[in-house]
């Protein structure tokens, strides 16, 4: 809003990998990417404040911050990916597995 860049940090209050750990990393990251941060810093494995570090909370870490960036990534509306002579050829009752449509993708 200002123009200032923002950092911010994952770092959490859990001193063992277990869920609140996972939940306070889901609460820190998807916070600061909301909020348009520029630089995440220690955004894997951290633990009890940054006192900790733990190759299992990396991994959980990691696989938060592939997922966050995948539901970032902008989604293509076309004519393609609505399918709607798809739907309009299964119609209420069918499935779309045998269709062209779907045997394509």
């Amino acid at each position: 809003r200002y123009g200032v860049p923002y950092r911010s940090s994952n770092v959490n209050a859990s001193n063992s990998v277990d869920a609140q750990s996972a939940y306070e990393s889901v609460i820190a990251i998807w916070g600061a990417v909301m909020g348009g941060v520029n630089l995440l810093l220690h955004g894997a494995g951290w633990l009890e404040g940054g006192l900790l570090t733990s190759y299992e909370k990396m991994v959980i870490d990691a696989d938060l911050l592939n997922m966050v960036t995948e539901m970032l990534r902008p989604l293509t509306v076309d004519d393609a990916t609505l399918a709607v002579e798809a739907i309009a050829e299964v119609g209420p009752a069918g499935h779309f597995f045998g269709t062209p449509h779907t045997q394509e993708r």
